[in-house]
């Protein structure tokens, strides 16, 4: 039987990616960084992108400058547009009919949730159905979500720190991947109660960012991170750099995308909540033996600072398939 890593793509930076460049860091940088990152990404979010053009200004100290698509750019620059697109996209997806129509218009309805389990257990026995296996996931997820949906909860918020596009699928089962695809995407969404709480993530993120990848200062990661958010959204907050940074923590999801808080004190798991979490995986692997052996248990995963994985997912542009 074929293991889960014979089906997932391999990458690695791009020779152009990992070697800074000797330049001098002026604004003509920014801006052709921004050109770039259009170009790639599209127009949809022009006009808040070059809003914050006088804030990434401020971050040039720290940059590192790469020649990509024969044009000097600022590497940490062109990242940090590809967060806070991700944020704006996720922002309008919230405020759309789309979203209440996923996982997370349920909200907390438990008997909504059983009905739904009931449902595709029915249809994956039904001989009728050409797509048993499509029941048979969403029965196992929404029976879970009913009888431990903290556990549930916190297997599908792994699955945000890691991108879909790297499992490999040949070309006859490319119809069924889409299939998997949807269910992913259908269960990647939690009731989020308001626009700020997405904004707070991004403040975090955003300070993850400058803080551990760019080797910021605490008062100028926390100047550069407001003065974003203010002009995107008219957001401030109280809480500093090093607050930001405490405890971080998976509060919810959307479109796929981590939502982040932080806590005064650390996150202390009951006993029973990491047995269960690591009887999940061991369910799934029962039920789906095709997956092979996952090579994760809970003490492993929950000792990972959730942040630091998510920061390392950058855009596909910069990578190459390892041969």
């Amino acid at each position: 039987m074929q293991q889960l890593k014979n089906y997932i793509y391999q990458y690695e930076f791009k020779p152009e990616v990992k070697q800074a460049i000797k330049s001098t860091k002026d604004k003509v940088l920014t801006t052709n960084t921004i050109n770039k990152f259009l170009e790639h990404h599209g127009n949809d979010y022009k006009f808040s992108i070059n809003s914050i053009k006088i804030t990434l200004y401020k971050i040039r100290e720290q940059e590192k400058v790469i020649f990509f698509d024969n044009t000097k750019i600022y590497y940490h620059t062109y990242n940090i547009l590809f967060l806070i697109k991700r944020y704006l996209s996720v922002i309008d997806f919230y405020n759309s009919q789309e979203y209440r129509k996923t996982f997370a218009g349920l909200r907390s309805n438990e008997s909504e949730v059983l009905d739904k389990y009931h449902l595709h257990r029915a249809n994956s026995f039904d001989s009728s159905n050409a797509f048993t296996g499509d029941d048979k996931i969403k029965a196992l997820v929404f029976r879970n979500f009913y009888f431990n949906r903290e556990i549930t909860n916190l297997f599908i918020n792994f699955y945000t720190l890691f991108p879909k596009d790297i499992i490999k699928v040949s070309t006859e089962d490319i119809f069924f991947k889409k299939i998997i695809d949807r269910i992913i995407e259908h269960f990647s969404n939690t009731y989020i109660s308001s626009e700020e709480v997405i904004y707070k993530s991004l403040a975090i993120s955003l300070n993850a960012y400058f803080r551990l990848k760019m080797k910021m200062q605490a008062k100028h990661s926390k100047m550069v991170t407001e003065e974003i958010l203010s002009t995107l959204f008219d957001y401030t907050f109280s809480a500093s750099s090093a607050d930001l940074l405490r405890n971080i923590y998976i509060a919810g999801r959307l479109k796929e995308l981590p939502i982040f808080k932080h806590a005064k004190s650390p996150r202390v798991l009951k006993e029973k909540t990491v047995k269960d979490f690591d009887s999940l995986f061991n369910e799934i692997q029962k039920e789906f033996p095709d997956l092979g052996e996952i090579p994760l248990d809970a003490k492993s995963y929950f000792q990972e600072n959730p942040i630091k994985q998510f920061l390392q997912l950058s855009p596909m542009e910069f990578f190459q398939e390892i041969p």
